[in-house]
């Protein structure tokens, strides 16, 4: 459930309500309308450049279908090479080797990195951008961070991500042995407030 505050305009004090909508009556607000799709011809060397230049459109309608066609393939996009597209995409901006790089991680948890020229160009609003219209579009989500982030997006204002941290979710390695570290020297502490008899 998402939790939205709305201003109560016909009130004096500007009372705020608290309306509960769901995931899937978002979803279903944002499908995308029966209507002139939006065609995007990209080139699989630069899918990554396209992409991002096609997000970056503050007038990107994410209510239009997307009809993707790859350069010199004459494929008719029936869903086949939309899905593909953003296949692509999404491991794209998970890849190493994509420049800027937005998101560290490993095994299969990712979170994104601290990247400032990427905060200042957008790119992070772009990623999201393209993950939310992957998903309108039927495309493949983000199934890439923790649990905790999850439920912080849920509910920004709770405390009730911190029961899902754990030390799996963290991917720099000195951050990594710096709670290691904490860990143990609280370990030894309260064993030593223990045997104090304290």
């Amino acid at each position: 459930m998402l939790f939205v505050d709305l201003d109560d305009k016909q009130s004096e004090t500007s009372k705020v309500e608290n309306v509960c909508i769901s995931i899937r009556d978002v979803l279903n607000t944002l499908q995308p309308l029966p209507v002139t799709p939006m065609r995007l011809t990209v080139s699989r060397s630069s899918i990554f450049a396209d992409s991002v230049a096609l997000f970056k459109q503050r007038n990107f309608d994410y209510q239009k279908p997307l009809r993707v066609t790859f350069e010199g393939e004459p494929a008719i996009d029936g869903g086949g090479p939309r899905r593909e597209f953003f296949n692509i995409v999404l491991r794209d901006l998970l890849s190493p080797s994509t420049i800027p790089r937005l998101f560290e991680g490993r095994n299969s948890t990712f979170l994104p990195m601290h990247n400032t020229d990427a905060l200042r160009a957008n790119l992070y609003k772009v990623a999201g951008r393209i993950v939310a219209a992957s998903i309108l579009q039927g495309g493949p989500g983000f199934p890439f961070f923790p649990k905790a982030v999850y439920t912080y997006f849920q509910n920004p204002r709770s405390d009730d991500f911190t029961e899902y941290l754990s030390q799996d979710d963290v991917v720099d390695q000195d951050y990594l042995d710096a709670l290691v570290k904490v860990e143990v020297y609280l370990g030894m502490s309260k064993a030593l407030i223990k045997r104090s008899g304290a």
